[in-house]
């Protein structure tokens, strides 16, 4: 599927942006913007998890492109944290293949060459089916291609995962307008902040590399910079004792990212008994979903004036938000002294606008939250490359390492025979 769409936007690229998204015990959490600032309250213990100082060299490849990458733990109550990076969106004949890695690093108690147990809830990165592609000028939201079915992506398939090795995966979306490279879009892997600025080249090309990066190098610290107070989450008075802490809001030209924790305090029945304010937004709550969709961000205009902005949704009002689905990995939040980092996409904020107030379902609002905006470097594109292509006979070939990069792409035969999915973004 293609559109035609006159654009212009500023400049855009890399996104070096580090965020974590999990559970785990230690206030001052892994990964999320490279501060490494002291924890404004007590409350809750600190104790960072192990990570391994030493690179290795086997894993780094100078030719693989880095566009991002970001750090997220799970909330199962494994405590295990991997670094999920995107390496470039390449156009191949009637659609557009994401390339992304996931990279377990040590934690846990699990060291370098250690295989991941396949009991840990891996979230949306077990399912690429949950990804999306987002043209944000023209409001438009892409879904991986996926059989007439409905289950199978045009993805490769999972592979076993261990410590400090890369595993670089892909998934193919429908074709993206601007077949010449001339705008960038977002790039959405639900449990982690979005992916702005990645360039999708002309046929044929691929974004190029500046540098060499270590996947498997260990996750910085950062802390909460705000707090709510305490609130009860659950289905009465006596619900669980929690709080919300936020991490940093992140605006790019086309979209912003709030990344926020919640702390239980008290053990209860954890997230999935509440679906309720101030974690989930009245629309969702009314639907069953179980979201982090509560906050809104205030900001004021030139003239004084208050505005204010929802998530993102896809499809409508009332369709899903571009935030972090909280279903079955966040089942460790029901013991006390726990946190889950979550993810609330919504629109860019204008120019200028220096901080926001962030409003939570019945709290108080959270004042004069400092906004961060995301520099983009242009477009560098490498040499033109007659890509290889995956075996005919094999729809889901195996995940590759950081040394065969470029990676096999998909056949224009495998992707004719998929469904193709392109909703409006609201």
């Amino acid at each position: 599927m293609s559109t035609t769409t006159s654009r212009s936007r500023v400049v855009a690229g890399l996104v070096s942006l580090i965020v974590i998204a999990g559970c785990s015990q230690p206030e001052r959490e892994p990964g999320l913007f490279g501060r490494d600032t002291p924890p404004p309250s007590p409350t809750i213990a600190a104790s960072a998890p192990t990570t391994s100082p030493r690179p290795h060299p086997q894993v780094v490849n100078p030719r693989l492109p880095v566009l991002g990458e970001r750090v997220w733990t799970t909330g199962d109550g494994s405590r295990i944290s991997f670094r999920i990076a995107v390496h470039g969106l390449r156009r191949i004949s009637g659609g557009t293949v994401l390339d992304w890695s996931i990279t377990p690093l040590p934690s846990a108690g699990l060291r370098p060459g250690d295989a991941v147990p396949e009991t840990v809830d891996l979230a949306a990165a077990s399912d690429p089916r949950t990804f999306r592609v987002i043209d944000t000028d023209a409001r438009q939201v892409y879904r991986p291609l996926v059989d007439p079915e409905g289950r199978h992506c045009l993805c490769t398939a999972d592979h076993p995962l261990r410590v400090e090795v890369t595993s670089v995966r892909q998934v193919t979306f429908p074709e993206l307008p601007d077949p010449n490279g001339a705008a960038p879009f977002d790039v959405d892997i639900p449990s982690v902040a979005l992916f702005t600025g990645i360039w999708a080249p002309a046929p044929g090309f691929a974004v190029a590399a500046d540098r060499g990066t270590d996947l498997s190098g260990p996750a910085h610290a950062d802390s909460v910079i705000h707090w709510t107070r305490s609130f009860r989450y659950g289905p009465s008075r006596s619900g669980q004792l929690m709080r919300i802490g936020i991490i940093g809001v992140t605006t790019s030209p086309g979209s912003t990212s709030m990344v926020w924790s919640i702390w239980t305090i008290s053990s209860g029945s954890g997230l999935s008994a509440g679906r309720a304010g101030p974690v989930t937004a009245d629309t969702d709550s009314r639907t069953g979903r179980d979201v982090a969709s509560g906050p809104r961000l205030r900001y004021s205009t030139s003239s004084r004036h208050h505005r204010t902005l929802s998530p993102w949704r896809e499809g409508g009002r009332d369709g899903p938000c571009l935030c972090s689905d909280l279903g079955g990995w966040t089942a460790g939040m029901a013991t006390a002294r726990r946190s889950i980092t979550v993810i609330t996409n919504l629109p860019a904020l204008p120019a200028g606008v220096t901080s926001v107030d962030v409003l939570f379902p019945g709290l108080q609002a959270v004042r004069r939250v400092e906004v961060t905006r995301v520099r983009q470097p242009a477009l560098d594109t490498g040499g033109w490359h007659a890509w290889r292509h995956w075996p005919p006979a094999n729809d889901r070939p195996p995940a590759r390492g950081v040394g065969d990069w470029p990676t096999p792409l998909p056949t224009e035969e495998m992707v004719r025979r998929t469904v193709v999915t392109v909703r409006p973004l609201s």
